[in-house]
């Protein structure tokens, strides 16, 4: 992909807003730990999976052998700011910000990059705002480079390239307080479509399995068993194999399609926004 050049945007700001370079207001790009977390003993290590809508979920962390002196220039605090610099193209440049003190010292994986917002400048959740959202991640991949499997967005670049228009402070903290209120909103309608979809699938699924019947249907046959479950009796039993046959493909390196995986408690996911890495051949 072309990187786009360390230049000013042409559009007109408000008065009293500004173009800034994303370097201009952070003060400098600090990589993570690069230990690794296969023993899961030590440091809690925030990986690309711990970001979520633009948070560090702080809960449940791999753990790490991470040495004293790397532990005091990469605890993570309140109100850091992490971006994800590799990974697939649908994640890299993906970033969230550490809302609340961690319980204990945690550090950042190496593919992640600590970035500390100049208080003075700019508000944290500010920052945080603009990076996630669908505009802001657009033109932070559009300074992606490909790798030999996955994308890779250089901090440098990053920090000369990225350009921002920031209001005044007052500004900031209404402007969070309106984005504050309509989270609020988002999350009550989330709710509210996660139990009518739980519903759904739970109806479903009687249904399927012949625990639950239209009227229609209702022939009062009585159930067949089965090794794990009962079956209603006028149902035929068939195996996969019958009415399937197994593809074998790998996926194009950069290819734009999305992969899913099967779970256990979660049916079939987004592969790479699920495990937040390439799982996948």
């Amino acid at each position: 992909m072309t990187r786009q050049h360390s230049k000013r945007p042409p559009n007109q700001l408000p008065e009293g807003w500004v173009w800034e370079p994303l370097g201009a207001i952070v003060s400098r790009g600090e990589y993570g730990t690069s230990v690794s977390t296969k023993e899961n003993n030590g440091v809690p290590v925030v990986g690309m999976g711990h970001i979520r809508d633009g948070i560090v979920l702080l809960d449940d962390l791999p753990r790490g052998p991470v040495t004293d002196n790397e532990l005091s220039k990469l605890e993570l605090r309140e109100n850091d700011l992490l971006f994800n610099r590799t990974n697939s193209l649908a994640l890299v440049g993906k970033c969230g910000l550490v809302t609340k003190p961690p319980v204990e010292a945690t550090v950042f994986a190496s593919y992640l990059v600590r970035l500390p917002v100049k208080s003075d400048r700019a508000l944290p959740e500010f920052v945080a705002s603009v990076l996630s959202s669908n505009g802001g991640l657009s033109r932070l991949r559009s300074l992606a480079t490909a790798g030999v499997s996955q994308y890779n967005i250089n901090p440098s670049a990053l920090l000369s390239d990225f350009w921002l228009a920031v209001p005044p402070l007052p500004v900031q903290h209404v402007m969070l307080r309106l984005i504050r209120r309509e989270q609020r909103l988002r999350d009550t309608i989330d709710k509210k479509l996660t139990f009518f979809r739980r519903r759904r699938a739970g109806l479903l699924r009687n249904l399927l399995v012949g625990s639950r019947r239209l009227p229609e249907f209702e022939q009062g046959a009585g159930v067949a068993s089965l090794r794990f479950t009962e079956v209603p009796a006028d149902w035929k039993v068939v195996r996969v194999e019958e009415i399937a046959e197994e593809v074998s493909e790998s996926s194009p390196e950069h290819g734009s399609l999305t992969v899913l995986s099967c779970t256990k408690h979660d049916g079939l996911v987004d592969s790479l926004e699920y495990f937040g890495k390439r799982v996948y051949g």
